[in-house]
């Protein structure tokens, strides 16, 4: 799938995507080999191009069998037979030392750059001989590369080429002048190997701010699609884009596509607050893009007749078991024949846009303090309300203050029965000071400490801005759009830490909330929860994590009929974006909760609780995707800014 198909879908349709199709799974049978050349005496015709102007002019009678497969042009791994100087045809004699059997595979490795003289022989041929003296054909070579380093192999099924000394014969370039050579491979079977190669790699991978791209557990961008432009994949996170510079290994700044080792570097109030290096899978020669090259390399590191390094070797690991093997030259190859996708498992797997609610809701004011949507899904009714935080008694136990009034998501209800909120959290909340030690307070969400600025509310289809000035006053559409503005604080109104603008979207079984923080003050944070989803036990007691891995785990909270300690039932630490829920009673009845921005929602997953299920009470139990420590206060400047992404989906499975 091309990166520009897939931008117009990161953008309209909430970062999401939809699989591609792929041949079934199979397996097939690799034979591995052993190269006996490796370190061998050699001798060439006499006709090599030779000076000092370049390091491939440089000849020390080591090259053809020294293992090193040529990374660049013009290295010293390379030399050049000189069609100008050929006398019939160029030879390479390779000396096994005594006579060798069981042969099975002759390989040639040449370079193709017709721009700069550098061309293919005619034909490529291989001869043996026990005396160097009376040579025997074997036969003709088969080229197995389309472009850049060429493989020119001859193969034996049954392993029964015998003899000391093997020949490679080849003619002068066809265009161009010289015929480059690297690598001149002889062997012999090493067993064999059974191939899965699977239909797809992974599915439930979510990604670093629907940019497609995961932080590892190294720190590394995974996921990143070869042929991306450097601009392109600023545009792709979740950030704006003058806070985002993708830099080449030297630092500076990359105008061409991005490529294994450049790195994302985001900028915020002027000052570096991540750095992350970028994995381009497949991209194992660091060019950007995926060829005939990267798929040789690959094949040659796991037939051990090159060695990657580490950059190369993560870029190359297709399949992610922490090496190099059979499968992942098998589906980089495919992947660069077009009959397999290597970026799979980094593409969105939904059911968000089947399910999508598409009939009309009814936005209703019923009250000054409460707000509610009206529809029909699954041929059942449906509802959601908001409800308006009191403006003169909030909790006082949380110092919301006189001036809180946050209107905040309320109860989720399907064929009239109560699924979720009830007055709790589902926004946010930070536990917030003005001081690097203590003093904290808890800000944002249902817990005050926020300054109520204004509310608007939008037809989401049209644009229109509604008004709606009285109790009763409503409107039809397929979606809503509510914008709120807020300053949160530490318990004084007039001293605000950030500017803060909610963007929630409504579309029947569906929302989505994106939250824009703009700090004003330098503020410091412990454990904080940046997305919640309060459940009821009934429709929610079991739980499916998907980790970023591609791994799920299970969970199952108490019953009700005991009530669950209250500091002990937290089921933490799962490195994931996502979590389903579903309950004893009308199992069928699902609710997926998700997060986009891995850094700003979730700190990259540096703190001990990651994404947490709380076993809270007899009645409810309640998600919380966390950030910053409990116990060391974490600090964002003045200046800075942050935003996150959530969403809330119920559907009804069969």
């Amino acid at each position: 799938m091309k990166f520009q198909k897939t931008l117009s879908m990161l953008l309209a349709v909430l970062f999401l995507f939809t699989a591609a199709q792929f041949v079934s799974a199979e397996k097939t049978t690799v034979t591995k080999y052993k190269n006996i050349a490796l370190n061998k005496s050699y001798t060439n015709s006499d006709d090599l191009y030779t000076g000092t102007d370049m390091d491939y002019q440089i000849v020390d009678g080591k090259e053809m069998t020294d293992g090193k497969i040529g990374e660049s042009n013009y290295a010293g791994e390379w030399i050049a037979f000189d069609k100008r100087k050929m006398n019939g045809s160029h030879t390479i004699t390779v000396d096994l030392g005594k006579v060798e059997s069981g042969i099975g595979k002759l390989t040639l490795v040449l370079r193709q750059a017709a721009s700069d003289g550098v061309g293919l022989p005619e034909r490529v041929e291989y001869y043996v001989s026990d005396d160097n003296s009376s040579f025997t054909k074997l036969g003709a070579a088969k080229q197995n590369d389309a472009e850049g380093n060429l493989d020119y192999d001859y193969v034996s099924e049954n392993a029964d080429i015998s003899g000391r000394y093997i020949r490679a014969s080849f003619g002068g370039a066809t265009t161009g002048v010289f015929v480059f050579v690297c690598e001149f491979l002889v062997c012999v079977p090493d067993g064999t190997e059974v191939v899965t190669i699977p239909a797809d790699l992974s599915k439930v991978v979510y990604p670093l701010g629907g940019s497609g791209m995961i932080v590892d557990d190294e720190g590394d961008l995974v996921g990143c699609m070869a042929g991306v432009s450097a601009a392109e994949a600023k545009g792709m996170f979740c950030y704006p884009p003058d806070e985002i510079t993708i830099v080449a290994p030297d630092n500076a700044e990359r105008s061409g596509n991005v490529a294994t080792g450049d790195s994302a570097v985001r900028t915020s109030g002027g000052a570096e607050v991540a750095r992350n290096r970028i994995i381009v899978d497949g991209d194992v020669t660091c060019d950007g893009k995926i060829d005939a090259k990267d798929y040789a390399m690959v094949k040659r590191h796991y037939l051990k007749s090159y060695a990657m390094n580490e950059l190369q070797s993560k870029a190359g690991d297709i399949n992610r078991n922490s090496k190099i093997d059979a499968a992942d030259y098998a589906m980089l190859k495919r992947h660069y024949l077009g009959t397999f996708d290597i970026y799979s498992r980094y593409y969105y797997e939904s059911k968000d846009e089947q399910t999508m609610n598409d009939t009309e809701m009814t936005f209703t004011r019923l009250s000054d303090k409460l707000l509610k949507m009206q529809t029909t899904y699954n041929n059942k009714q449906i509802s959601l309300t908001f409800d308006k935080k009191s403006d003169n008694t909030p909790d006082t136990s949380y110092t919301g203050g006189p001036d809180w009034g946050m209107w905040n998501i309320g109860t989720f209800t399907y064929d009239g029965k109560s699924i979720a909120g009830g007055g709790t959290d589902w926004e946010y909340v930070y536990r917030a000071s003005s001081q690097k030690t203590g003093g904290w307070v808890w800000s944002g969400g249902n817990h005050g400490c926020e300054k109520f600025l204004e509310l608007e509310i939008y037809d989401g289809v049209t644009g229109e801005k509604k008004e709606l000035a009285k109790n009763g006053d409503s409107f039809k559409t397929k979606s809503v759009k509510i914008v709120e503005k807020s300053h949160m604080h530490w318990g004084d109104p007039n001293e605000w830490y950030a500017e803060v603008t909610r963007t929630y979207t409504v579309a029947g079984n569906r929302l989505e909330l994106e939250v824009d923080y703009n700090y004003t003050r330098d503020s410091y944070f412990y454990l904080s929860y940046t997305c919640m989803f309060p459940v009821h036990k009934t429709y929610g007691r079991n739980s499916r994590v998907y980790n970023v891995d591609g791994t799920t785990k299970d969970y199952r909270t108490t019953d009700g009929t005991v009530y669950p300690a209250y500091s002990d039932h937290f089921f933490s630490g799962n490195k994931a974006m996502k979590v389903t829920f579903w309950g004893d009673s009308h199992p069928e009845w699902k609710y997926d909760v998700e997060v986009y921005t891995l850094y700003d929602s979730l700190d990259n997953f540096s703190n001990a609780n990651k994404m947490m299920i709380w076993d809270m009470n007899q009645s409810s139990d309640k998600l919380y995707v966390t950030k910053y420590n409990a116990n060391t206060s974490s600090v964002i400047k003045a200046g800075e800014r942050r935003h996150t992404k959530s969403s809330w989906t119920f559907r009804v499975d069969g």
